[in-house]
């Protein structure tokens, strides 16, 4: 074999290999190097009230999708949650109970430009029509806040019922209210 023939074949097994590997399954993945002037934000844990066994990690876990839709799905530049988590943390801060004053402080310290704060609400009271042991009601929103001013920006807000396992459900529809976030 001489060397055009060598070198024939070897781009087309490489070409080969390219196309195959680009039509397997298998995870997607996600990356973007943002440029400086884009709008990073920043997501703490939702909070949570109720009585019906929704522990602290759900709304952790909200929190976590969140940052991961508003990512994958709207392209937005987000701060890591562990960074969030940390500086919460370092601040001895709590989610709930942020002023103005905090906000502006917490997101120049995450460099970012807003951060979101959300709520899971439990509504036992009106499960009365819903006799399994797995039914919920929630109420679920999210505030949008400016870090500079502290003043909202945005609120995204649903009411769920229905049955099954919480968790999974719950990340169905912070995918779906990621989708109505529309930040300039």
């Amino acid at each position: 074999m001489n060397i055009k023939n060598t070198f024939n074949v070897t781009v087309i097994v490489c070409v080969s290999v390219l196309c195959h590997c680009s039509f397997l399954g298998g995870p997607r993945v996600t990356a973007r190097i943002s440029s400086e002037d884009t709008i990073r934000i920043g997501v703490l844990d939702f909070s949570h009230q109720g009585s019906m066994g929704i522990s602290g990690k759900l709304g952790e876990y909200a929190a976590d999708r969140l940052t991961s839709s508003l990512f994958i799905k709207k392209n937005y530049n987000v701060v890591d949650r562990t960074m969030v988590k940390a500086e919460m943390v370092k601040s001895k801060l709590s989610p709930e109970i942020l002023d103005s004053e905090q906000i502006c402080t917490l997101g120049e310290a995450l460099k970012a430009d807003y951060l979101i704060v959300g709520d899971i609400v439990e509504l036992t009271n009106q499960l009365e029509d819903m006799e399994e042991e797995e039914a919920w009601n929630m109420d679920i929103s999210f505030r949008i806040l400016d870090t500079r001013t502290g003043a909202v920006k945005g609120v995204v807000r649903t009411q769920e019922k229905g049955k099954g396992e919480k968790k999974v459900v719950l990340g169905e529809i912070i995918d779906k209210m990621a989708g109505s976030v529309r930040i300039r």
